[in-house]
């Protein structure tokens, strides 16, 4: 009855899309263009016109169908919009420039071997990640054209994203830990610059994406809009590489400066590579020492790390969290062996936000963001 309605409503009456300021009737459009602009009703309906989609199901046939490459990009964008509107979106696809712009959601690559069909299912949270894991665990079963794509499409989608008139901006980091401590410090920039933060799985990963991103710079640099951060550790086993100074790409690693008692940004080929900085070295003080506080009070595996802060007094909400912790190198051991515990950092960023935002709505204390991310605000603003 439901077909039979909306085959009689549709039989005398046309879809058409709005051009400037002409419309033009749907069955006018290409094919790529006619499932975008249904793709965009769904959008609409579903955000302005219905209380909620929480028994909807979607899916989708290769949406980027037909597409021009540049339209591929806000095409998965409004997929991602959908779906948070919806129960479920599921789509099929061969184009994997969607993965770097999904922040939450899985994506499944099916092989045939054998006569044998295999799935692969990865967490979008962190695909570069993952499919680094997944291939040290079973190089075998990891697509070829995943493995290659996932990096040619990540510098497609950035390219082709930055040349938009209302440009993407983006931020290339290590690992999802980062992206939580950067997502939140950020937010209000993914909300209004359009920034998307993405772990690419390490310092290696950074350095080969900025050196495509350098390499097709020159040819476009006139065009391009919207601005790239890519972001890496100091790691003991440094990945050290040149970088030119680019106006609207910049390549930073961050480190602890003992002459200024704080976190800088500085180039990759510095000379200054000590000490070893992680992310968790770079935090407001305050808030860190009340997170471990917190996960020694909560589980009492961790309350090992009682004597990290036996004798201290902790009420400077403007020091960095290396240099609040002012570790002896005994007692970095056994921070680090806290981090090195399996899923901690992740937990531990998880906590360290809700506390800090607690700290800062619920309580009037004020902790500054880090000196270093202001930084990095103030490039895409």
């Amino acid at each position: 009855i439901y077909k039979l309605i909306i085959d009689a409503y549709f039989r005398i009456r046309k879809l058409n899309k709005r051009d400037s300021s002409s419309w033009i009737e749907i069955n006018s459009l290409s094919s790529g263009e006619k499932q975008k602009a249904i793709i965009d009703i769904a959008h609409g309906f579903l955000t302005n016109h219905r209380e909620n989609g929480d028994h909807l199901l979607i899916a989708i046939d290769e949406p980027e169908c037909s597409l021009h490459m540049s339209a591929c990009f806000e095409q998965f964008e409004n997929l991602y919009n959908i779906s948070k509107n919806c129960c479920q979106l599921v789509f099929t696809t061969h184009w994997y420039g969607y993965l770097p712009t999904v922040e939450d959601g899985c994506s499944t690559s099916i092989i045939k071997e054998n006569q044998t069909h295999h799935f692969t299912l990865y967490d979008l949270a962190g695909y570069r990640e993952e499919i680094k894991k997944k291939t040290k665990e079973n190089s075998n079963k990891i697509p070829y054209d995943i493995r290659l794509k996932s990096t040619n499409d990540l510098i497609q989608s950035i390219i082709s994203s930055t040349l938009a008139e209302a440009p993407y901006n983006w931020l290339i980091c290590e690992g999802s830990t980062e992206k939580l401590y950067l997502g939140y410090y950020l937010r209000d920039l993914v909300a209004t610059k359009r920034l998307r933060i993405v772990p690419v799985g390490g310092a290696k990963e950074v350095k080969k994406i900025f050196q495509l991103l350098e390499a097709s710079h020159d040819d476009l640099r006139k065009d391009i809009n919207g601005k790239v951060f890519l972001l890496s550790d100091t790691d003991r086993e440094l990945v050290n590489y040149h970088v030119n100074n680019i106006e609207k790409i910049k390549c930073k690693r961050i480190i602890n400066d003992p002459t200024t008692n704080d976190t800088i940004l500085v180039d990759i080929h510095s000379n200054k590579v000590s000490p070893p900085t992680e992310i968790e070295n770079c935090l407001n003080g305050f808030t860190f020492v009340r997170t471990v506080k917190d996960f020694i009070h909560k589980y009492p595996e961790f309350e090992y790390l009682d004597e990290l802060l036996e004798g201290k007094t902790i009420d400077d909400t403007n020091l960095n969290s290396f240099y609040t912790m002012d570790l002896r190198p005994r007692e970095e051991v056994i921070l680090d062996r806290f981090f090195n515990t399996d899923g901690i950092k992740y937990s531990f960023a998880k906590r360290y936000i809700h506390i800090d935002q607690y700290l800062n709505e619920k309580t009037g204390t004020v902790t500054p963001t880090p000196a270093w991310i202001e930084e990095i605000k103030r490039f895409f603003e």
